[in-house]
């Protein structure tokens, strides 16, 4: 009984070994690329096929949000710029109400191109969302508050049209855009 119980260890072992060997050697050579980056506490999913990024969380050591919350327009990473085009789904929903109600200004990048379900739904305090892109972003029904729609104010450029639901906001200010 010894002898079968060894026997069956060293060659469970020794397929183990090759295993691990063949993993360590389709692995060599190869750096280790990072899915997911945090800039300015905002944390970026990045994809490496198409050079897109997506805003998918917050990480801080402090446990409010700032008052100015900023979406970027592109993000670093690996001697790479991804171009960051959207907010994913319920991103900063899923903090405790309490720490968006300091979130009064939020200014979201000029390639955003989605901003998801929820994704600022308990951002009640926002004063202000500024874009300065050419065209808003698509924009779910439900990603902000309702009462968003009614006490903030959306500066976009003169010449940005605005579609439903952006449309739904009471208050909006225009700025002319000067290039150079």
């Amino acid at each position: 009984m010894k002898t079968i119980c060894g026997k069956l260890c060293i060659c469970v072992m020794l397929i183990f070994s090759v295993m691990l060997l063949a993993v360590a050697a389709g692995c060599a050579g190869e750096s280790i690329v990072y899915t997911q980056v945090n800039v300015e506490n905002v944390v970026y999913s990045l994809n490496n096929e198409d050079g897109t990024a997506s805003a998918v969380g917050y990480h801080s050591k402090e446990a409010v949000i700032p008052a100015e919350l900023m979406i970027r327009s592109d993000v670093k990473a690996n001697d790479k710029t991804y171009k960051v085009t959207s907010v994913g789904r319920r991103v900063f929903a899923e903090f405790d109400f309490s720490s968006m109600l300091y979130t009064t200004s939020l200014i979201l990048g000029d390639n955003l191109e989605i901003i998801h379900e929820g994704a600022f739904k308990y951002s009640t305090a926002i004063k202000e969302i500024a874009f300065s892109g050419p065209v808003l972003p698509v924009l779910a029904e439900d990603a902000f508050d309702e009462a968003v729609y009614e006490s903030a104010t959306l500066i976009v450029p003169e010449e940005v049209e605005i579609p439903f639901p952006w449309s739904k906001f009471k208050n909006v200010k225009r700025f002319a855009v000067v290039n150079p």
